[in-house]
């Protein structure tokens, strides 16, 4: 697959999510993941999640393999440094065993909001959104 990156999404940008709209488009394959040694927390404003390195816990995700060279991924990248995430490169484990270098999107400060236990997004969704 030339061209194309591997991006560990946990929360929003997931196939699921409510941003992975912006990303669908170039989303080349979408494959269950977990990521090590990382935290989930939902972000104190707005309805969104952050990680952060802890190395107690796990973050349950997706690795999406999407195409870089377009405006889409310049927009998702710059996106996602100005709402206050940094990307760095971490090792993810898919669904098969398989570990691998993946970027994702990572708390820039330390989270002020709370941890969430189940370290899965959706999971958080579901017992806490009014249906």
């Amino acid at each position: 697959m030339a061209d194309t990156v591997k991006l560990f999404t946990y929360g929003t940008l997931q196939p699921r999510g409510s941003l992975n709209k912006f990303i669908r488009s170039i989303t080349e394959k979408s494959i269950p993941a977990t990521l090590h040694n990382y935290a989930l927390y939902k972000h104190p404003v707005g309805f969104h999640p952050e990680i952060t390195k802890d190395p107690t816990r796990l973050v349950q995700g997706t690795l999406l393999i999407i195409s870089t060279y377009n405006e889409t991924f310049i927009d998702l990248v710059v996106m996602e440094l100005e709402a206050g995430y940094a990307l760095q490169i971490v090792d993810i484990r898919t669904e098969h065993g398989i570990v691998m270098p993946a970027l994702t999107f990572v708390a820039a400060n330390k989270p002020k909001g709370f941890l969430i236990e189940s370290g899965n997004w959706f999971e958080y969704e579901r017992l806490n959104t009014k249906h």
